[in-house]
């Protein structure tokens, strides 16, 4: 869910004074994001983090467009930028030496996808999704081809309870639910799959869909998120981020640090810290497909 993280082409590579490498800009959640608490609050030693993501992106523009044509699909991050720039010919500046089993490799996709095509209906939508996880599985397999072997796979979450699809209404609520429902399923056997073709990779299923779940059900469930009192609904007012977590604006009733979602789609950093903080955990655990 970052906006622009990592610029991969020039500045600072990640460092262990800066591990997160040269920050070019804004987060999804106007602050720290997950990729932000896991690299540097939850990590159990140091590590750094190469986060190609971008704001708006699809997993491949062909199959289903962005909103612009500057914005870098999945599948342009990992064959036009990640392979080039850190396999071969590796065109970065003072590439890392990294192998397959000191690295791990994360892809979380599927919002945008779904939030562009839920609309056409489950028969169309099906389609769809089977193209988009047929290409999700060609280029897990060209990482694996540039020695990747260890792999996280994070599911589209609850965006069905998302502000902007609860003002549509109860209708087009249950028709991306059933879309999110199958992407994730989809995903779910690509990764037993991928893994009972290549067994000496590690790969795990994180589970954002159920973690948003747990937390809208109940927002006690976490310390992190026990302040919050409104999970349905955004403040306008604070949309676009504020000065401090806990600034107030009449307007919206309570302080920003009281609500669940920062706009009608995005988390406010108190979920993305509790995305990191269960996401270090089950990493630790070992890997969840087998």
């Amino acid at each position: 869910m970052p906006f622009i993280c990592f610029n991969y082409t020039g500045g600072a590579q990640p460092s262990v004074s800066a591990p997160l490498g040269l920050w070019p800009g804004a987060t999804s959640a106007h602050g720290e994001n997950w990729v932000d608490f896991l690299t540097v609050t939850y990590n159990a030693s140091v590590f750094f983090s190469y986060d190609l993501a971008v704001s708006g992106a699809t997993l491949d523009n062909d199959i289903v467009a962005a909103s612009s044509t500057s914005i870098a699909s999945v599948k342009q991050q990992i064959v036009s930028q990640f392979i080039p720039g850190y396999v071969s010919p590796i065109t970065v500046p003072k590439p890392p030496k990294w192998t397959g089993s000191n690295t791990l490799f994360t892809i979380w996709v599927g919002i945008n996808d779904i939030g562009s095509t839920f609309g056409k209906g489950s028969a169309s939508t099906a389609s769809i999704n089977q193209q988009l996880i047929s290409e999700y599985t060609s280029l897990v397999e060209q990482l694996y081809a540039a020695g990747a072997r260890n792999f996280v796979f994070i599911t589209v979450p609850t965006i069905d309870r998302s502000p902007g699809t609860i003002a549509a209404g109860t209708t087009v609520a249950g028709q991306e639910k059933i879309d999110v429902v199958q992407w994730n399923q989809l995903l779910v056997n690509m990764a037993k799959s991928e893994k009972a073709l290549r067994t000496d990779s590690n790969i795990w299923i994180y589970d954002a869909n159920a973690l948003f779940t747990e937390i809208l059900n109940n927002v006690k469930s976490f310390p992190q998120t026990a302040g919050i009192t409104n999970t349905t609904h955004f403040c306008q007012a604070y949309a676009n981020g504020t000065p401090t977590d806990d600034y107030f604006d009449p307007s919206c009733g309570v302080p920003v640090n009281q609500y669940f979602w920062l706009n009608s789609l995005h988390p406010r950093t108190p979920v993305h810290d509790v995305i990191a903080d269960v996401l270090s955990r089950e990493l630790l655990a070992g890997p969840n497909i087998c």
